[in-house]
């Protein structure tokens, strides 16, 4: 599967005790605002996100990377770094929960090599 400009990518801003979402809507173009998840959880993070992503049947996910203001890799990036591993494995542990449109690699380290 391949991204198109009407594809529905769900945005992530990972956090320790909270987790910001925001969405494009059904042309691609538009990003708005998701209620957050508040959890310390990753697991209930990464169900929640899964469930999500069937609801509004995003193609992608992409992950905020916070690096440090020199651009490197801090541990709050590390933290982030987990969580996207976690997400990207997901499915492969819960295969009847798995959302079709949603595949692994798009779930990458893309995002980490970003500056």
């Amino acid at each position: 599967m391949s991204l198109t400009p009407r594809s529905r990518i769900l945005a992530v801003d990972f956090g320790d005790s909270r987790t910001g979402l925001a969405g494009t809507d059904w042309t691609g173009a538009i990003t708005v605002p998701l209620p957050r998840i508040d959890s310390r959880d990753p697991e209930h993070v990464v169900a929640q996100i899964v469930a999500l992503c069937a609801e509004r049947d995003a193609q992608a996910i992409v992950v905020g990377m916070p690096l440090t203001v020199d651009g490197t890799v801090g541990e709050r990036a590390e933290k982030t770094g987990e969580f996207v591993a976690r997400l990207g494995s997901w499915q492969e542990e819960h295969p009847a929960q798995r959302h079709q449109g949603l595949k692994k690699r798009m779930v990458s380290k893309d995002a980490t090599r970003r500056t």
